[in-house]
């Protein structure tokens, strides 16, 4: 599989719509400061596909980010 863009709306650390565009992109490093959302990157990924996220949520609403009312994540890649 590889990843082609990452869009997320309300989606932990991302209250606002964000795309993350991996096209023509060979290697991807994430880097940031503590909180700056890396890891709801690989989440909001693993949400995309299987519905589940390694943070400790029992319910997806409980990946809602602060202040937003819903969420959505899509992921568009080649297999």
């Amino acid at each position: 599989m590889k990843p082609m863009t990452l869009a997320l709306t309300g989606f932990r650390s991302y209250p606002a719509q964000t795309t993350v565009d991996f096209t023509g992109k060979r290697l991807v490093a994430v880097l940031g400061d503590t909180g700056a959302g890396k890891s709801s990157l690989l989440d909001a990924i693993a949400f995309a596909l299987f519905r589940k996220s390694s943070w400790d949520a029992k319910e997806p609403r409980q990946l809602i980010a602060d202040g937003a009312q819903a969420m959505s994540v899509e992921l568009t890649f080649v297999h």
